[in-house]
């Protein structure tokens, strides 16, 4: 089994092979496989105009996203009410249109 504490050398991808090895999940695999394909997307956006990457994405992202969406969604709904664990809210994220103090 590979002991991250102790040996500074070793990869990020070694770290997520070994978790997956030792805790496999399939429902996390099947959302990572949504991450990945999303992540394609954009390595192949890298080189192209700007115009080029809006058109990509709008074609092969968006698409990708919808369906994450759904699945999420019907992850969820999955899960009995009440069962999972109450998260206190986020703080607003500083570049939210509506936490932005405006100059008067």
């Amino acid at each position: 089994m590979l002991d991250v504490r102790n040996d500074l050398t070793v990869s990020h991808d070694e770290v997520v092979q070994t978790a997956w090895a030792t805790n496999r999940s399939a429902i996390a695999e099947e959302a990572l496989e949504f991450f990945r394909l999303l992540y394609d997307v954009e390595r192949d956006a890298q080189n192209l105009t700007s115009d080029g990457r809006r058109r990509l994405r709008q074609e092969m992202a968006v698409p990708i996203a919808k369906t994450l969406k759904s699945w999420l969604e019907a992850q969820r709904a999955r899960v009995p009410d009440g069962s999972l664990r109450k998260l206190p809210a986020c703080p607003p994220s500083p570049s939210d249109p509506q936490t932005i103090a405006r100059p008067r």
